[in-house]
């Protein structure tokens, strides 16, 4: 946010920088010596290049390449002069690898030569000047433009973290639910668990109970028991005793 805060600024001041003075030179075309402007520029050359097809394409021309020029062949181009004319503009480094700079000619043509060179020069020289700030511009909104793609592309990953967070968030939620239910469920399975060891052990002791009981009835069964055969042994003995004994023979 802050890169595309400090590039708005930029682009703002370019807006209102003073154009740059070209220098006068001249070029060999066809065999003609014509003259020419030049500005050097600290952007890439590729970047130069975009800006030059952009501001032609802005213009309403279409354009060529020509022996290392991108050329308007031709046509009105109003910037320059409102008859047809051919335009030349070739962007080339300078400097070494450590500096390296980026130099633009620029050069128009009357094709049917009805046209004063001067008056052409004249406006050239206003085209490469105003084209300098131009290019700061298009460099500065290019910038923009990549940072807000970055700012885009993190607020989507940022989007996707967040997704996958409350994704998770809402996965773990599902799963203590889960478990919540799973632990009721085991508390009942306790407390039905208990209840029935409560009722074993009344079972038990009814048994136990019983089982005393039983044993008591069988001691007094026995002891019944005993005392019927004391009594028979008891008669037996008394009928011995009462019962006469057979005389002896002679």
């Amino acid at each position: 946010m802050k890169k595309i805060f400090l590039s708005l600024i930029a682009l703002l001041s370019f807006s209102l920088a003073v154009a740059q003075t070209a220098q006068e030179t001249t070029i060999g075309y066809e065999g003609l010596t014509i003259p020419a402007y030049t500005i050097t520029m600290s952007q890439e050359k590729s970047m130069v290049q975009d800006a030059v097809v952009q501001r032609l394409k802005e213009a309403g021309v279409k354009t060529d390449k020509m022996n290392g020029y991108i050329v308007v062949k031709n046509q009105t181009f109003t910037d320059i002069h409102s008859q047809p004319v051919d335009f030349f503009v070739k962007v080339s480094e300078q400097g070494r690898k450590s500096n390296k700079t980026t130099e633009v000619v620029c050069f128009a043509k009357s094709p049917n030569l009805t046209i004063s060179q001067a008056d052409l020069n004249l406006n050239v020289k206003h085209f490469i000047e105003t084209f300098y700030n131009y290019v700061q511009r298009y460099d500065a909104q290019k910038k923009m433009n990549a940072e807000e793609k970055n700012l885009q592309k993190a607020q989507k990953t940022q989007e996707k973290a967040v997704a996958a967070v409350a994704s998770i968030d809402k996965d773990i939620a599902s799963q203590q639910e889960k478990i919540a239910k799973k632990e009721a469920e085991i508390e009942k399975l306790q407390l039905k668990i208990e209840a029935l060891r409560n009722e074993i052990a009344e079972i038990q002791g009814k048994i136990e109970k019983s089982q005393g009981k039983k044993s008591q009835a069988e001691e007094k069964v026995n002891r019944a028991n005993e005392a019927v055969q004391s009594s028979e042994s008891e008669v037996e003995r008394y009928r011995q005793q009462v019962t006469p004994s057979a005389p002896s023979a002679q």
